[in-house]
């Protein structure tokens, strides 16, 4: 049990971002990170992805605010319920796919504790969008997983990591990825 909670901690230190709600869930942006079209796009309240976020310029600095109201991070969610955390990377998954339908490219989509946000009431999952350079959609899936595999205890945790393993071996595309995991999350004894 010791050897767990090591790895979570150390994963939970690998993944840690300067935390949106220490921040009062602002975030300064760099030149040029959020393209012109991106920022309408979120700025819209069209995104059903996104959290609902506002742009601020202040002197020669550019911040992205978010309204995370009815929204928990994961990195505050107690991810010990099979279902749900499966919930969760199912959710998290098919968000991810619908960024292309606002010209957003799913790549650029980081996937991390402080960028997921989940809604108990609704069951509805959201990100607060910042973009990732140089990165892949089976990266930041991958990232995810192991997120996900590091917060649970061993068999959910091993089961995340073989779902993962074999959603990338058959290099799936994400709208097949949302599906294995749907189908994998319905299964009768998870864990």
């Amino acid at each position: 049990m010791l050897e767990i909670r090591a790895t979570v901690s150390r994963k939970k230190e690998e993944y840690a971002m300067d935390g949106l709600r220490e921040n009062g869930y602002r975030r300064e942006i760099g030149e040029g990170r959020i393209m012109p079209f991106e920022e309408k796009v979120l700025a819209s309240g069209l995104c059903d992805f996104t959290l609902p976020a506002s742009f601020i310029n202040e002197k020669d600095k550019k911040w992205v605010v978010y309204d995370c109201g009815g929204y928990t991070a994961l990195s505050e969610l107690p991810l010990t319920e099979p279902d749900k955390v499966l919930e969760v990377y199912e959710k998290t998954l098919f968000n991810l796919r619908k960024a292309s339908e606002f010209l957003i490219d799913p790549a650029k989509v980081k996937l991390g504790p402080e960028t997921v946000y989940f809604d108990m009431k609704k069951r509805t999952v959201r990100f607060a969008y910042m973009p990732v350079e140089g990165s892949s959609v089976a990266g930041n899936v991958r990232s995810f997983a192991d997120y996900l595999a590091a917060r649970t205890l061993a068999p959910l945790s091993a089961f995340i990591t073989e779902i993962t393993e074999e959603m990338m071996k058959r290099n799936m595309s994400l709208r097949e990825m949302t599906g294995y995991v749907a189908l994998m999350r319905r299964q009768p004894a998870i864990c």
